[in-house]
């Protein structure tokens, strides 16, 4: 890598990794209007505290749906802002092209043959906000799934974020490779299953009496049920009809009688029947269809209707053979009738209702009386699945140890590089409880001077080590996982002397593999980008310029290095000497 020494073009492009090539903002915290672009390699942005440099972070965090509200990032007076970033995605890895594309196709997001960009916007105003991918309306939730693919962005919340256990466990196994990923998953299934197996069982066991209470309470309900012998819905009709049949059934007797004996059974040999006149009409008629034979259908309507009158009288007779004077039938039909109204009450509006009561409880019945769903099965079914989850635990720990013993002997090479030369580094992976994430506890362990026993990093390590630790675990996994782009804020912070020099030139590295942007505040760290980017404020308005000459950048360091806007002789001498030396390196 050089930096050229002559007022040309600093801007040199050695490697095809994707990264991030523009960004803009509008009405954004303090910025009013703002636009940068980026480079492949290393971008170091630097400027005085509280020149807007954090506000930079900020909105490539929005761009990538990081949570916020409106009312705490627009601009004092503004009522819409608007952030804009472009990411160029050519020569992503394999795997993460794969989740790129299920990502942009599931949100319908067709890219035009050929292209390779995508296009982050998020806009805000006072009341609601929107985001989209290429012009496209999506979810918050599919930008931060876009940042886990392209971008890792280190804050110092960070650096303390890496005391967390979780962080740590998460860390190394961002480091494990395909087995570790393709066995998380499966943990999180399988300890999802047994959890809810052994939270039935719990409630089971817990409530084992009311259990039993409620099955008595069902099985009265069916037996009722069934010894009611219900069937017929429309059997209370029925019933009514019945029970009004015979409690008039001296009066249906009489009027029937009445009716039949007009029509042809009349009792009195005095008075004439329907059916006598009737038949005292046929003789004349037929008499008349023999002079005339067009009354031959009129003579047979009339043979059909003195038919019809007997029949009638007949079945009318037949009728009063069924009507039965029984005091006995009646108190039946009114006890069932009686029962089946209880039935109603308790059970539906209607018979409809009571019958699918019936064969809703029977069911429910029938599935507690399940041998499969009872309390021993369903133990044997939650030690079933507490073994699945220890093997998949099992299998999982021992990637994670053999990934430790990896991470460690890396690690500490990392931090001797780093200008931590007695550096000792060491990943403990502890049995516990099981948990989505395993069975597994992981803690970090460090110590910095020869003769001390490692221990826990939360407790052992400064500032300066804490951010040379995270540094190198960001080279390890930026080698392992291929992250585009990679984003340091002042990971320089509580170093100084050659541990300055050891960390600009991991920096360095790591840039050689993915695009590396550095806040930073440290005049070493900032020579040795490939591009630089100067923010400064000025009556309250943010600007970004890029320093694309040698006497810009010596002007930049200088006030990195002295506090002052101007060159001293030293001063001069010395940023150009770090200059000197980093375009020889």
């Amino acid at each position: 890598m050089k930096i050229e020494s002559h007022g040309g073009n600093l801007s040199r492009l050695y490697y095809n990794t994707p990264m991030i090539t523009h960004l803009h903002l509008q009405n954004i915290a303090i910025v009013t209007e703002l636009s940068v672009a980026f480079s492949k390699g290393l971008t170091v942005i630097t400027g005085e505290t509280g020149a807007g440099k954090s506000i930079l972070l900020l909105a490539m965090g929005l761009a990538f749906g990081d949570k916020a509200m409106a009312k705490e990032i627009l601009k004092t007076g503004a009522t819409q802002g608007r952030v804009e970033l472009t990411v160029e995605t050519e020569g992503l890895r394999k795997s993460r092209q794969k989740a790129l594309t299920e990502l942009l196709t599931q949100h319908s997001i067709e890219p035009e043959s050929g292209e390779t960009q995508l296009l982050l916007s998020r806009e805000f105003t006072t009341s609601a906000g929107r985001c989209r991918i290429n012009g496209t309306p999506v979810p918050r939730q599919a930008l931060a799934d876009l940042k886990a693919l392209l971008l890792s962005l280190h804050s110092q919340h960070e650096t303390v974020s890496l005391f967390q256990p979780a962080v740590q466990r998460d860390t190394l196994d961002a480091l494990g490779g395909n087995s570790v990923e393709r066995l998380k998953p499966q943990v999180a299934v399988a300890y999802h299953h047994w959890q809810t197996l052994s939270q039935k069982l719990a409630e089971l066991e817990h409530n084992a009496q009311e259990h039993q209470r409620h099955r008595e309470f069902l099985a009265f309900q069916v037996q009722e049920l069934e010894e009611a012998g219900l069937e017929n819905p429309t059997e209370d009709e029925d019933c009514r009809e019945q029970l009004d049949r015979l409690r008039h059934g001296e009066s249906l007797l009489k009027q029937t009688r009445q009716v039949a004996g007009l029509l042809a059974y009349n009792e009195d040999p005095s008075t004439n029947s329907v059916s006598d006149l009737l038949e005292k009409a046929e003789r004349p008629l037929k008499q008349a269809a023999r002079i005339d034979p067009t009354l031959e259908p009129k003579l047979e309507a009339l043979n059909s209707l003195i038919e019809e009158t007997k029949h009638l009288a007949g079945d009318l007779h037949a009728y009063q053979e069924q009507v039965h004077l029984d005091p006995q039938a009646v108190q039946e039909l009114v006890d069932r009738l009686d029962v089946l109204e209880k039935l109603k009450r308790k059970y539906g509006n209607t018979l409809t209702q009571v019958i699918e009561t019936h064969q809703h409880l029977a069911q429910e019945l029938a599935e507690l009386d399940n041998p499969d769903t009872s309390p021993e099965k369903l133990a044997q079914q939650c030690q079933e699945a507490e073994s699945h989850l220890r093997g998949l635990c099992l299998a999982l720990r021992q990637e994670r140890q053999e990934t430790a013993i990896t991470l460690t002997k890396n690690l500490t090479r990392q931090l001797q590089e780093l200008a931590l030369p007695h550096a000792v580094f060491e990943v403990a992976v502890e049995e516990t409880d099981y948990t989505s994430s395993g069975a597994d506890t992981v803690t970090f362990r460090f110590s910095a001077n020869p003769g001390e026993p490692a221990r826990s990093l939360a407790k052992v390590a400064s500032g300066g080590e804490l951010s040379r630790v995270l540094l190198g675990l960001k080279t390890l996994t930026a080698q392992a996982d291929a992250i585009p782009t990679l984003v340091f804020d002042e990971i320089d912070t509580g170093i100084s002397g050659k541990t300055v020099k050891a960390v600009a030139q991991k920096i360095k590295t790591i840039s050689q593999s993915a695009q590396v942007l550095v806040i930073t505040h440290q005049p070493i760290v900032a020579a040795t980008g490939d591009h630089h980017v100067q923010v400064e404020k000025s009556n309250g308005a943010v600007s970004v310029s890029t320093l694309n000459t040698r006497p810009a950048r010596m002007k930049a360091l200088s006030q990195l290095a002295s506090g002052q806007e101007g060159m001293d002789a030293s001063v001069e001498k010395f940023v150009g000497t770090l200059l000197d030396t980093v375009s020889a390196t």
